[in-house]
């Protein structure tokens, strides 16, 4: 199994190698798009707008302060561990 998981490892990063080295072909990842992407009309400077209708299912979510703990958003319910 560990043969197989390697073996596929390799094979995305061939892939993904390649699909970058395309992209760079294209155009990608040079400062000029950087400046592009980021500048204040584009998706780079992008704001909410409009209001939060809440979950459709009926559950709201918690009233604890939510937070980002290794990619994931977690709420804080109780700071003590005793």
């Amino acid at each position: 199994m560990g043969m197989q998981l390697d073996e596929q490892m390799v094979e995305f990063k061939v892939q993904t190698d390649d699909i970058w080295t395309q992209m760079l072909g294209l155009g990608a990842a040079t400062p000029s798009t950087r400046q592009r992407r980021q500048g204040k009309d584009q998706y780079g400077a992008y704001e909410a707008q409009g209001v939060n209708a809440g979950p459709v299912c009926g559950k709201s979510l918690p009233s604890s302060p939510l937070t980002w703990y290794r990619g994931f958003l977690v709420t804080v319910v109780n700071s003590s561990f005793g």
